[in-house]
């Protein structure tokens, strides 16, 4: 369980009449907690009690970007390109784990490195009254570049799956200038 937030602070500027670019910083901070159980149900049976309780708690940060491009092919198709940069979160872990000699573990450094996201975009608006505007996003992300201080994926096997997300959209105002997407 737990939950990775963001603050990003952006701005954007028209280059010239047809060409817009942007940037963004994000912080994302968070805390991850994960918990691992088992119960031996054969205590009592001549069998060794294998029962455990694992408690992790990995508080992370880290910084990253985006930069971004828009143009303007007519006056109504619009295309955009983003990539947002590798986050490398870092932090402190934590957790009620016991070493072999059945001493607690001490806190120790941990990182988290998150793959690069590329997405690219194009807007279309009909002539239609009222207006409506129909959209299309695709993202592609390498996860198979995802990095773990806790889990070293160094085999092929055991490597996250690349992805690529498909969005539609479509936003009609009504005649009192009420939006619906």
């Amino acid at each position: 369980t737990g939950t990775l937030r963001q603050l990003s602070f952006g701005v954007g500027m028209d280059l010239t009449e047809l060409v817009s670019a942007g940037a963004a910083v994000h912080y994302a901070f968070g805390t991850r907690k994960e918990v691992m159980s088992m119960r031996d149900e054969l205590v009592g049976i001549g069998e060794d009690d294998e029962s455990y309780r694992d408690e992790t708690e990995f508080d992370l940060s880290g910084v990253n970007f985006t930069l971004g491009l828009r143009g303007v092919i007519t006056e109504r198709v619009e295309v955009g390109f983003a990539w947002e940069s590798q986050l490398n979160a870092t932090g402190n872990i934590e957790t009620s784990r016991m070493d072999d000699a059945g001493d607690p573990i001490a806190p120790y450094d941990g990182e988290y490195r998150y793959p690069n996201a590329y997405r690219l975009g194009l807007a279309f608006r009909p002539r239609t009254d009222p207006r409506t505007v129909f959209s299309l996003e695709g993202e592609y992300k390498p996860w198979s570049e995802f990095m773990d201080s806790e889990t070293p994926r160094t085999d092929e096997v055991d490597q996250l799956e690349d992805t690529i997300d498909i969005r539609t959209g479509v936003e009609h105002t009504f005649y009192n200038g009420m939006p619906l997407s």
